[in-house]
C-alpha cells in the first residue's frame, strides 16, 4: 500500500511496470537470503524488493479503504489433527487409502498428465500409485488415458545419477521414460532466464529443474504429479534420526511450515509455472499432512527406516528394491564437478563484473579472489561444497539485482554477455 493504492501480484516483476513504484533491494532481507536461503521463505513475509511483502501460507489479509491492513490465520496443521486407530497395522491402511485417494483426485485433468521421477521412494511411490489405480480400479473421472509419461533427470557419470533406479520404477509401471541431461555448457543461456523465473535467491543450482519442466513442456504434459513434501511429513532426512522421538514432530512441523518446505515449493512452483507447468503434490494434500503430523514418531522412523509408514503402505505396489532403499540423495547437482568443468568461464564472468565487485552485500574483491582461485587451477573440492553453495547464492543475488533493480539487462541475454 503506497500513495493511497493497494497492489498485489502472485509474482514481484509485476510491481516493476508500475510508474509509482521505484524498485531498490530490501537489504535485510537479502542479508537473511545469504545467510540462510534454504530457510528464507518461511520465515519473513519480505521479498528481496524494498517495500513488497508476501502473505504467508495460511492467512488472509482485508484491507480497507483507507488503506488498514487487518490479516489472520486461517488455518493451523495442529488444530486439525484427525484422531488415530490404535494398531500401527490399521494405521497403515488408513494412511495407504488416503494416499490412494489424494493421487486420485490430482488425476482428474482435461490435459495431458504425467510425473516426475527420481527413483527415490516419494517420486517413485506416487508413479506406482499412479499405474495402480488405472491398472486396478478402471476408468477414473475424468483422467487422462496417456498417464504413462515419467520425466526423468540424469546425470551420467556422477555419485548422484539415480537412472538405475528410476528405471526400475519404469519397468515395474509400464511408463513411458523421457529421459533429459542437463549440459552444464549450456548454463549461460539459461541462467538469467532461471533468475527471473526464480525472483528470489536459490539454495543451489537451479537450471537443471527449470530445463526439467521445460522438457514436460515440449512433450505438451502440462501437469505432473509430483512428490514434494514427504521429507518433512514423515522424517526422510538424514539428520531426522539423531533427534529424539519426543521431539520429532515438533522438528518436523517447523521443517515443514517454516525451515526448508516453504522454499522447495517456490522453487519447484516457479520453476514450473515459467513454462506453464502446473505441479501438483499428493503428499501435501490437507488429509495426509494433518494425518502424518498426528502420528507417533514411532510410525515415521522404526524397524531401521525412516518414513516407515510410507514403505509399508506401499508393499505390493512399488518395487521393492525401492520401497526399501535406504540411501537419499534428492535432486541435486553435481555442482562441484561443474564449478571444475563447464560452468567455469561463466563463473569468471559473474565474479568479474562490475556488480559482484561493488556488491554491499559482501567484499567482492576478496570473494572473488577466492572463487577463482580454485575455478581457474580446477581445485573445487567435495570438502568445498558449503563455499561453493555460498558463493552461487551470491552470484544468483547479484544477477537478481541486475535484472529486478538496476535492469540493466534483459533476461532474454545471454549469461556470456555479461561483461
Amino acid at each position: 500500500y503506497a500513495s493511497s493504492r493497494f497492489v498485489f501480484a502472485s509474482e514481484i516483476k509485476a510491481f516493476l511496470s508500475l510508474s509509482s513504484f521505484t524498485p531498490a533491494v530490501d537489504e535485510q532481507a537479502a542479508m537473511e537470503a545469504l545467510r540462510s536461503p534454504g530457510a528464507y521463505e518461511g520465515r519473513t513475509e519480505a521479498t528481496l524488493l524494498k517495500g513488497v511483502r508476501r502473505l504467508p501460507p495460511g492467512c488472509y489479509m482485508k484491507v480497507n479503504s483507507s488503506g488498514q491492513c487487518i490479516g489472520g490465520r486461517w488455518w493451523d496443521t495442529s488444530a486439525n489433527l484427525p484422531p488415530l486407530a490404535s494398531s500401527y497395522q490399521r494405521q497403515v491402511s488408513d494412511f495407504r487409502d488416503l494416499f490412494l485417494d489424494a493421487v486420485q483426485v490430482r488425476l482428474r485433468s482435461d490435459v495431458p498428465v504425467g510425473t516426475c521421477l527420481s527413483g527415490g521412494i516419494d517420486s517413485s511411490a506416487v508413479a506406482s500409485i499412479i499405474a495402480y489405480l488405472q491398472n486396478n480400479r478402471g476408468h477414473l473421472e475424468r483422467s487422462q488415458k496417456d498417464w504413462q509419461n515419467t520425466f526423468i533427470a540424469t546425470f551420467p557419470n556422477t555419485e548422484i545419477d539415480e537412472r538405475r533406479f528410476a528405471d526400475v520404477v519404469v519397468r515395474h509401471i509400464g511408463a513411458t521414460p523421457h529421459y533429459w541431461e542437463f549440459q552444464p555448457e549450456q548454463a549461460h543461456e539459461y541462467l538469467l532466464p532461471t533468475v527471473w523465473s526464480m525472483e528470489e535467491v536459490y539454495n543451489g543450482i537451479a537450471i537443471p529443474t527449470w530445463c526439467l519442466y521445460r522438457s514436460l513442456r515440449e512433450k505438451n504434459v502440462v501437469v505432473t504429479l509430483d512428490g514434494h513434501g514427504a521429507d518433512e511429513l514423515l522424517a526422510g532426512y538424514p539428520w531426522t534420526l539423531d533427534w529424539t522421538m519426543p521431539e520429532m514432530n515438533e522438528k518436523l512441523s517447523a521443517d515443514f511450515h517454516f525451515n526448508i518446505l516453504p522454499a522447495i515449493l517456490r522453487n519447484f512452483d516457479r520453476c514450473s509455472m515459467a513454462h506453464g507447468i502446473e505441479i501438483r503434490m499428493p503428499f501435501l494434500d490437507w488429509r495426509v499432512v494433518t494425518y502424518c503430523f498426528a502420528l507417533e514418531a514411532s510410525a515415521k522412523i522404526g524397524a531401521g527406516y525412516t518414513k516407515r509408514i510410507l514403505r509399508d503402505a506401499m508393499k505390493d505396489i512399488m518395487p521393492e528394491e525401492i520401497r526399501t532403499r535406504r540411501q537419499k540423495i534428492g535432486f541435486n547437482t553435481p555442482m562441484i564437478t561443474w564449478f571444475n568443468g563447464e560452468m567455469s568461464p561463466l563463473i569468471e564472468k559473474i565474479v568479474g563484473h562490475r556488480a559482484w565487485i561493488e556488491s554491499p552485500f559482501f567484499h567482492g574483491p576478496t570473494e572473488a579472489a577466492k572463487i577463482l582461485e580454485k575455478t581457474r587451477s580446477k581445485a573445487w573440492k567435495l570438502s568445498d561444497w558449503n563455499f561453493a553453495l555460498q558463493s552461487w547464492t551470491k552470484m544468483n543475488l547479484v544477477l537478481w539485482q541486475m535484472l529486478f533493480v538496476d535492469r540493466e539487462m534483459s533476461p532474454n541475454q545471454l549469461g556470456s554477455e555479461l561483461h
